[in-house]
């Protein structure tokens, strides 16, 4: 029964976010067919604009729902009424704050339609989150789909009737926003019908709000050095490479499906065990390696495809394909992250994630500054590739004895890996074959621990 239950669970999340996030990707990949590579570039900064602002306006809620909903499960109505209190009187600040950044720094009315737009998905962000806890798969199948439906139809519809215009984007997702959180009262008003609420929830508020707020500034640098290097191509360069670059990136990101897919099914299951013991080690290892593998082969596929893939688009974009494969490399070191991201939280040290993440964001800010003007827009690629490396060595080594890991080997080769195709560039057609070892190694590792938890479950018998 368990295991018909997480399959079911399985196969609808799939789905949903095959739908949701496969939509929004194709968004992206086909704009730059429809509108010239300069627009594109604006789009592309408002949409690093857009992350920048959302994990401040969480306030790191949507985690603490992932943390302690099981905790206090029996209370679910008071639990949430406590985590939207804290996101509406934090954004009471919070949205003045990024319309006045967008009115000093952008002078756009785009840049500012996001930033009244961010709050309410901060919104929809918590709400998805709890049905995910709750396992109320199809109302988070519905919510989640029907959006990025709405979104993908009207940006996409409003680009061909207006391709010069980078209004476009803020427009078609302010209206998806808006029809999204409409569905989400229909559908949900029941549960924000509060009727016991217990004297614990001013002390929830505080509870949640302290452990969330570490959480903002690790959100905050995570969208440093994941977005960033649009504003510094753009200020080195100009729109139109941050149009080329972004493309390159997008199709790249497609990765990020496989992560995200696995982390909405294993973080609510991982994050039940009270704290970081041997049995939950093993877990999070045997998900890593097996969510890496996933992705490798993925990478292996996708770096084939690609050369087929780009001259479906203008003649622009044939000069990406390095900085592509860059990209790629990149998202190998991400499960890597996860794995030490997971640990601390079950440890309650969240306090360490924003230390590692600013300083992968300054790593990040400060190589783009010097590799930039020296290679290009490859460049920005590479101060990804470090930036990330660093971030994972930071989590891992604040959450566990890093040569006790049981990956550790992967881990290093990787690395390696990175300074190789960085000192010389000329061997970036050997990545697939690098990748396949990797691979190999994954599954060996896999193997050995699975038969050491069975070894040592055999004993305890």
């Amino acid at each position: 029964m368990i295991i018909k239950k997480y399959f079911n669970i399985l196969k609808f999340y799939t789905v949903s976010e095959i739908l949701a996030k496969g939509l929004n990707w194709l968004l992206l990949i086909i704009l730059p067919k429809i509108i010239s590579v300069d627009v594109f570039g604006v789009i592309a900064l408002l949409v690093a604009f857009e992350n920048f602002i959302l994990p401040i306006s969480l306030n790191g809620q949507n985690v603490t729902i992932l943390r302690f909903l099981h905790r206090f499960y029996s209370l679910k109505n008071s639990f949430l009424k406590s985590v939207l209190i804290i996101l509406l009187k934090w954004n009471l600040i919070i949205i003045p704050l990024s319309i006045t950044i967008a009115l000093i720094f952008f002078k756009s009315v785009s840049f500012i339609i996001i930033a009244i737009i961010v709050p309410m998905l901060a919104i929809r962000e918590i709400v998805l989150n709890y049905l995910r806890v709750t396992e109320n798969t199809k109302n988070y199948l519905s919510i989640r789909v029907t959006f990025q439906l709405i979104k993908f139809l009207l940006v996409l519809g409003l680009a061909i009737f207006f391709p010069n215009s980078s209004l476009t984007y803020p427009v078609g997702l302010l209206i998806a926003t808006v029809i999204s959180l409409e569905q989400i009262y229909i559908k949900l008003k029941d549960e924000f019908v509060i009727k016991d609420i217990i004297k614990a929830t001013d002390k929830l508020s505080k509870m949640f709000f302290l452990f969330g707020f570490p959480i903002v500034f690790h959100g905050l640098s995570n969208a440093i050095i994941m977005f960033s290097d649009r504003y510094m191509i753009d200020f080195f360069l100009g729109k139109y490479y941050i149009g080329l670059y972004s493309v390159a990136y997008s199709i790249s990101f497609s990765l990020f499906f496989i992560l995200y897919i696995g982390g909405l099914i294993f973080q609510p299951f991982l994050y039940k065990s009270k704290n970081n013991n041997r049995k939950s080690e093993v877990y999070l290892t045997l998900y890593t390696n097996s969510i890496f593998v996933v992705i490798a082969l993925a990478a292996i596929f996708m770096i084939i495809l690609f050369p087929y893939l780009i001259k479906l688009y203008p003649n622009d974009y044939l000069t990406i394909g390095d900085v592509f494969i860059v990209l790629v490399f990149t998202n190998l070191f991400i499960p890597f992250y996860h794995q030490g991201n997971y640990r601390l939280t079950l440890k309650n040290k969240t306090q360490f994630l924003p230390l590692a993440s600013a300083s992968a964001g300054v790593l990040n800010i400060g190589l783009n500054i010097f590799f930039i003007p020296k290679y290009g827009i490859i460049g920005a690629a590479y101060s990804s590739m470090f930036a990330n490396i660093l971030l994972m060595l930071i989590v891992n080594l604040a959450s566990y004895s890093f040569f006790r890991m049981n990956n550790i080997v992967i881990i290093l080769l990787l690395i390696v890996g990175a300074f190789i195709i960085f000192i010389y560039q000329e061997m970036l057609f050997v990545i697939s074959y690098m990748i396949i070892i990797y691979i190999v190694l994954s599954f060996v590792n896999t193997f050995f621990v699975y038969k050491n938890i069975n070894y040592e479950t055999e004993n305890n018998l």
